[in-house]
């Protein structure tokens, strides 16, 4: 006797939808996440958490391996995490970069190569950072005293009474530059997990704690409250 199953039960198997894969994901920083792809939309992927919530990031927060794997689900093209460039590195002032900028108060000038501020005065350059990586300027203090270039946990401040530049941390006690208004200074910040390392016009200034985590963002001042200044900045790019 042969047994013959409804063509309901059959049609039903048969669109029935195969058990999502969950697996491991690693961002940049080396932290892991373990889910299943929901959706893939441009550089942006939806996954499901094996705890069950739902979070939707971009895809260049992941690994390399990850955004192979994540390609096999519709992903077109994600962008390369900042730092990965060679050679003469990604210039954050171009056209094409002028859209990852986002003023935060105070007026600033964005031109092809130049970006100048005034006042009380935030401006903030957003993509993916990965150590180890060296942010190379050009720095100009107009008027006032209080340039600052932050990434993330330290940064290179002018603080107290005199015009100078240091690593915060760890202050102005590892070292630091003094500067005169309109005058032009090349800087460099050599960024790794291990230190960071602070340069100007070729000198080596000072040195400073690591940077563990990826960074998401670069902030640039003029000035605060106690000193509304006026900085130009010349020639901003991050080198690999």
């Amino acid at each position: 006797m042969h047994l013959r199953l409804p063509l309901l039960f059959l049609l039903t198997l048969a669109a029935w939808p195969a058990a999502a894969e969950m697996r491991s994901f690693t961002d940049l920083a080396g932290r892991t996440m373990k889910g299943e792809v929901v959706s893939v939309k441009g550089d942006t992927v939806t996954i499901k958490r094996e705890e069950g919530q739902t979070v939707t990031v971009k895809a260049s927060n992941f690994c390399q391996a990850d955004i192979e794997y994540l390609k096999g689900h519709g992903l077109q093209a994600a962008p390369a995490p900042l730092g990965s460039d060679k050679g003469e590195g990604r210039k954050l002032l171009s056209k094409e970069e002028e859209k990852k900028w986002t003023i935060i108060s105070g007026t600033w000038k964005f031109e092809d190569g130049l970006l100048s501020g005034e006042g009380e005065s935030i401006i903030e350059y957003e993509r993916t950072l990965n150590p180890p990586f060296t942010l190379n300027f050009e720095i100009k203090v107009v008027k006032g005293m209080r340039p600052r270039i932050t990434l993330g946990p330290i940064g290179c401040f002018n603080e107290g009474y005199e015009k100078t530049l240091a690593l915060y941390p760890p202050g102005r006690d590892a070292g630091f530059f003094p500067y005169e208004h309109n005058k032009a200074y090349k800087v460099s910040l050599a960024a790794s997990r291990k230190e960071v390392v602070m340069s100007v016009d070729g000198k080596e200034i000072a040195k400073g704690p690591g940077i563990k985590d990826a960074l998401k963002k670069i902030r640039f001042s003029a000035g605060d409250g106690w000193s509304k200044g006026a900085v130009e900045y010349r020639d901003i790019t991050v080198v690999k």
